[in-house]
């Protein structure tokens, strides 16, 4: 799972915690259980990305095996202009400018959370300490602000017992932990504002318990009086202090607050599994949609078990062929011949049509007729610039054929065969004058007497925009890869692909000929 898909999965989560604990509990004053139910809400928007509740699970064919099909315009061979162009500048990528801004953020968090452990520990270590029962007294300045982290109370020798009595309860409970979770979650997710304000509704809860202790024993009024006499700056945000301005008006006003009775109660209880409920639901949609849309598919097919096909394809010269891009017209499905130039296709109707094509050769269209084996000859045929044309291949890693599968949706959000492929603005015609009328045969590569063919690549967006541009072969020097890559950097916006009727990113490639004349 990326990263980042697990970012953005963990923060939604956060959020919807945080709705449900603002709308229906932060009033309420169970707080034990409004400790207990952030906590988990963090844990819980932790877990969920990693749930998959799916529904009924459809195996392949144990005799399909999925192929990777690449689209790709088979371009023609042009008379390039030896004219010197300087070299292509890589292309920008706003994704990785991102990247660097969110590693940045985390760097300067993570320093800032550093920076207070260490003074909080630089503070234990400057001043006279004494263990006690509960906690370990460090003894500050007189004036000086109260508060705790950990074990360790952080107070003049003459602090005054309820004060005391209040921090001994953050202690006790180790709310200190609560913090450094807290804290560790705002660094990696320094970006979202929810992650603060739910810091500090956990923060002000924490306060609320130690209050609600402390004033089982002594007077609210007398309490009250000296929380409003005692209100200090926070000196560092791990820490409890004693008494802060920012959260001064909510603790009186719950010092005041009637307990919660047992219509809150039942609140709690309706509300918690319905939201679980959600969760799940939210959890599983991806494999849910996966399955509806295998279904789907399935139903729209209505075809029925097929047959087996197998078989051989050689040029005119009884060679074998590799890379013959086999389709069944009609359908998703295909594959690719192997080094041998043989391929196999299961579950093909005895009606189809099947089509072979590669650059360089006549295409040919045949009938299965419920033959089960099928030796194919392709004539050799000269590329013609006006002659462009679409196909679905890939090169095969190993001798044996890769087999069908259909078509589903990429892990990466990127497709590499899809119903209707994206299209240059105005057509192929439009696509084959853009690339006469800007490509530059680079000064370095005529020099050299440097030609040959660059497989470039690239990914066209959802919106149509070119990315994650690069080249495939190997290096043939002297400018050409620069050259093919500033070509299709500056192409404009296409027409982009469908699956399904929506539009989505593929990845196509793209072989260019560079011969010097």
């Amino acid at each position: 799972m990326s990263y980042f898909i697990y970012l953005a999965q963990f923060n939604l989560y956060l959020l919807l915690f945080f709705f449900l604990y603002q709308l229906l509990f932060r009033k309420d004053t169970f707080f034990v259980f409004h400790r207990w139910f952030l906590l988990g809400g963090i844990a819980c928007s932790a877990l969920l990305p990693f749930l998959r509740l799916a529904g009924p699970v459809f195996p392949d064919s144990p005799a399909a095996a999925p192929v990777r099909m690449i689209a790709s315009f088979t371009t023609a061979t042009l008379p390039l202009a030896a004219h010197p162009v300087p070299a292509a500048q890589p292309a920008f990528n706003p994704f990785s400018l991102l990247v660097l801004f969110y590693l940045a953020g985390v760097l300067v968090s993570g320093a800032l959370l550093l920076y207070k452990v260490c003074r909080t520990f630089r503070m234990i270590h400057s001043h006279p300490r004494e263990r006690g029962e509960i906690c370990i007294h460090v003894f500050t300045g007189k004036g000086s602000a109260v508060f705790s982290f950990w074990r360790y109370l952080f107070a003049p020798a003459d602090v005054s017992p309820l004060v005391s009595a209040h921090e001994a309860v953050h202690i006790r409970q180790r709310h200190s932990l609560d913090n450094l979770l807290l804290e560790l979650v705002k660094t990696a997710c320094w970006f979202n504002p929810v992650v603060y304000l739910y810091q500090r509704a956990l923060r002000l809860v924490h306060e609320y318990t130690a209050d609600e202790t402390v004033t089982r024993a002594y007077s609210k009024q007398a309490y009250a009086h000296l929380l409003a006499a005692q209100s200090f700056d926070l000196p560092v945000a791990l820490l409890h202090t004693f008494s802060s301005p920012s959260q001064l008006k909510n603790r009186l006003i719950m010092l005041q607050k009637t307990k919660s009775g047992k219509t809150a109660r039942r609140k709690y209880a309706l509300s918690l599994p319905l939201f679980a409920l959600l969760l799940g639901i939210s959890a599983s949609a991806f494999a849910l949609r996966d399955n509806m849309q295998h279904s789907l598919e399935a139903l729209k097919g209505g075809r029925t078990a097929g047959i087996l096909i197998s078989g051989k394809v050689a040029d005119d010269e009884g060679n074998a062929l590799a890379g013959v891009t086999v389709m069944i017209l009609g359908d998703t499905r295909g594959t690719v011949t192997a080094k041998n130039g043989t391929f196999t296709l299961p579950d093909v109707s005895e009606n189809s049509l099947l089509r072979f094509t590669r650059v360089g050769y006549a295409g040919q269209t045949l009938a299965v007729k419920g033959h089960t084996h099928l030796t194919v000859m392709l004539n050799r045929q000269a590329v013609d610039v006006s002659n462009v044309v679409v196909v679905g291949y890939a090169a095969p890693d190993t001798a044996q054929s890769q087999e069908a599968a259909p078509a589903k949706h990429p892990a990466n959000g990127v497709f590499t065969f899809v119903e209707q492929m994206p299209q240059f603005p105005g057509g192929k015609g439009e696509m084959m004058k853009y690339l006469r009328d800007h490509i530059r045969y680079p000064q370095a590569a005529r020099k050299a007497h440097i030609s040959g063919n660059v497989l470039v690549s690239f990914i066209v967006g959802a919106d149509g925009s070119i990315s994650n541009i690069g080249t495939h072969n190997a290096p043939l020097g002297g400018g050409l890869e620069e050259e093919a890559i500033r070509v299709v950097q500056e192409m404009p916006h296409w027409k982009p692909g469908r699956q399904n009727g929506t539009a989505v990113s593929v990845e196509y490639h793209m072989p260019i000929r560079f011969v010097l004349q």
